[in-house]
């Protein structure tokens, strides 16, 4: 409950200091949608060399994905193997 809590206030602050701010009235505020594609187009440093921003996304969205394909492949698995 407490991780949900902060997850929420943490992508709320984000947001909140990611919006463009036009003359300075509260009715005028949009968020900014082109950072993340930007970053996707640009390269990204590592300590083996430069990867774009695509390969580097993927590189850290992949174990994730990996990995929650694999528990949910071995809760189906113990819920078939049970019944």
């Amino acid at each position: 409950m407490a991780a949900a809590i902060g997850i929420a206030v943490a992508i709320t602050r984000i947001r909140r200091n990611h919006r463009n701010v036009h003359n300075g009235l509260e009715q005028n505020l949009r968020p900014s949608f082109g950072s993340f594609r930007r970053w996707l187009a640009r390269d990204f440093n590592t300590q083996e060399g430069r990867l774009k921003g695509r390969d580097a996304a993927v590189e850290i969205l992949l174990p994730i994905a990996v990995a929650s394909i694999g528990g949910l492949l071995f809760v189906l698995a113990f819920h078939f193997a049970t019944q």
